[in-house]
């Protein structure tokens, strides 16, 4: 009997990601139409492995209403896609998007069959094990080398591979806030994931400690995004 309940409220919660994501796919289309920059033959596929709609709103509302023209994209996809098409439509004279992924065999698939933008710089990253408190988690070899020295307006992170442990995508740990710009959005997708959750709780941790102000918020469809912004861009958390 406890074993058929509980299936009962996992499917009842599964159901209510589902329509959540349907939403979000609604709402996301409506604030399409109203992008130029988009064009009408931006096509996707969001979800499994990828991000969800409720990611896609919420990138697609910051590039539209803040315009940044600097970027970090960790984990080359979807949101890539949708970067890249922004920067090709605006084609800033100083204008950088970032792209951080360590399998070179999709790199070639994705740029043999995507535009990419002059202003898109894909880079290359083979993944390393890391270990903190005795959990291991993945991360990029080269991630401080490649955005050394660089600011970003927005951070966009769906990479490399999460799981399900205490720990995961924490490369981005070690170089905040030294490469936010002073108006800053920080997007983290999969959120659902309890390695993610700990990330986005230790960005904040660093944040406070620096005397940094912030802003957060949570965008739940089939899985979840979370935002944090400097206080300029606080209402990117309740879009």
């Amino acid at each position: 009997m406890f074993k058929k309940i509980r299936n009962f409220k996992g499917y009842l919660k599964s159901l209510g990601g589902v329509s959540r994501e349907l939403l979000w796919a609604q709402i996301w289309h409506d604030t399409a139409k109203g992008c130029e920059w988009l064009g009408e033959d931006f096509g996707v596929s969001p979800g499994r492995w990828a991000v969800g709609y409720d990611y896609l709103y919420v990138m697609t509302r910051v590039l539209e209403e803040l315009r940044p023209k600097n970027v970090l994209d960790i984990g080359l996809g979807i949101s890539t896609s949708l970067l890249s098409r922004y920067f090709d439509y605006y084609k800033y004279d100083n204008g950088k998007h970032v792209v951080i992924e360590h399998d070179e065999s999709w790199i070639n698939f994705y740029t043999q069959r995507h535009k990419i933008s002059d202003c898109t710089q894909i880079s290359n990253s083979p993944l390393i094990e890391k270990n903190v408190e005795g959990y291991n988690f993945k991360a990029y070899k080269d991630f401080s080398d490649i955005v050394h020295n660089r600011k970003f307006d927005v951070i966009s992170i769906d990479g490399p591979f999460g799981s399900s442990g205490k720990y995961s995508r924490r490369d981005i740990l070690s170089v905040i806030p030294t490469i936010l710009g002073d108006s800053f959005v920080v997007v983290l997708d999969d959120m659902h994931r309890v390695g993610e959750q700990n990330t986005f709780e230790e960005i904040k941790r660093i944040l406070s400690s620096n005397g940094i102000a912030y802003e957060f918020g949570l965008y739940t469809g089939e899985k979840c995004c979370g935002v944090i912004v400097s206080e300029d861009n606080k209402f990117i958390c309740s879009m």
